[in-house]
């Protein structure tokens, strides 16, 4: 059974985050049936997928400065979006030799991660034929967005827990704008972070049928 380690790295940079990434693909390249789901949280900042277009970002470089949101251009696919505090971002760093060597499916798999998740704590979801992400009645609540080289996997999902919607404003998220942002608190008041993350543990466990091994930062390099 292949093994993945999971670790809440809790608030960090995304730049850092995006550096322990880097240096995690190279080990799931040469490590066989080892993979990683980090799952973390950041100040502000806009990531611009290889889809994007140039109108997607809304505010001025001078906006963005002056509110404190930084902007990144990534290797993802995908377009625009934005994470920030009180989102859920999860990065599955997985060599898909060992599941399934198909982008599809494992956009689906992480989908279904996701929704699984969020009807274990009560919130109602469901996927739009054409749109990838999780969505609700009231809009998108976690969008998803990878990369894979050499089948191996980085990036992943935002999911919205808490966030200021107001800072999807600067943006047109995943070019989908008229179609809305949710969260989970507008769902389930008061829900903890903690819960949701569990609930996000157990789904993949089940939906990839690994050994999820909980661990901490320091086990990760």
């Amino acid at each position: 059974m292949n093994r993945v380690y999971a670790v809440d790295l809790g608030r960090m940079d995304y730049l850092e985050v995006l550096e322990i990434q880097k240096k995690l693909e190279s080990k799931v390249a040469l490590e066989g049936d080892v993979g990683y789901l980090l799952i973390s949280e950041s100040d502000p900042v806009i990531t611009v997928g290889r889809a994007s277009e140039e109108d997607e970002v809304i505010y001025s470089e001078e906006t963005l400065k002056a509110m404190g949101i930084k902007r990144y251009s990534v290797e993802r696919g995908g377009r625009v979006t934005l994470h920030g505090p009180g989102q859920i971002v999860g990065y599955p760093i997985i060599n898909l030799e060992n599941y399934k060597k198909d982008l599809h499916w494992y956009l689906s798999a992480l989908e279904e991660v996701v929704g699984d998740a969020l009807e274990e704590i009560g919130v109602e979801n469901h996927r739009s034929q054409g749109k990838t992400g999780v969505w609700t009645d009231s809009g998108k609540i976690c969008a998803i967005g990878v990369k894979v080289k050499r089948w191996v996997t980085t990036h992943g999902f935002a999911l919205n827990h808490t966030i200021d919607l107001d800072l999807f404003k600067g943006i047109n998220p995943c070019g989908l704008m008229e179609y809305g942002v949710a969260r989970i608190e507008d769902y389930r008041e008061q829900i903890e972070r903690q819960v949701i993350v569990d609930a996000l543990w157990r789904s993949f466990q089940r939906r990839f049928q690994c050994e999820l091994i909980i661990g901490q930062a320091k086990d990760l390099l």
